[in-house]
């Protein structure tokens, strides 16, 4: 029986050090995130304005640059607090999507895209900042790597 414990403890060690290290990994990555530009929309709307659409387009060319250097984007959709709480998540999420469309079918973007919606936003004391998508970029590093798997899909992790 001793002997068995002993084993089991030692094949779990590699474990534990190795879900420290993602961790570390995916914090570093986290960490990394640089907002390109911002695009905002009307109240209930995740219609791009024609503002929005000059936003956008004026970052293009530097998408294209960081997307050359294997950098990955990231398109956090956010609503204002007002409403039901899940009506803002579908809301930002739309957002999120409209500007991904954008970017794809006026400018041919095809970019390591991840897509976020987080409902109403708090953060923001102006109602009007809070409809926003942010334009993110993060730097994905070979340390990064560990997080994708070969079909550079993401494991499900958790920061304590």
């Amino acid at each position: 029986m001793i002997r068995f414990c002993f084993i089991l403890i030692l094949t779990m060690l590699p474990i534990t050090a190795f879900a420290d290290k993602t961790e570390e990994q995916l914090k570093s990555f986290l960490m990394s995130r640089e907002v390109l530009e911002q695009v905002y929309f009307e109240y209930a709307s995740e219609k791009l304005t024609i503002l929005a659409r000059e936003n956008i387009d004026s970052i293009v060319p530097d998408l294209k640059s960081l997307a050359a250097k294997g950098y990955l984007f990231r398109l956090e959709g956010f609503s204002s607090s007002d409403g039901d709480n899940s009506r803002n998540m579908n809301l930002s999420l739309s957002r999120a999507l409209s500007v991904s469309h954008y970017l794809k079918g006026q400018h041919d973007l095809n970019l390591d895209v991840f897509l976020t919606g987080y409902g109403g936003s708090e953060k923001s004391r102006e109602i009007e900042k809070s409809r926003r998508v942010d334009i993110a970029a993060y730097v994905k590093p070979v340390a990064a790597a560990a997080l994708f798997d070969d079909l550079g899909t993401v494991e499900k992790i958790s920061i304590k």
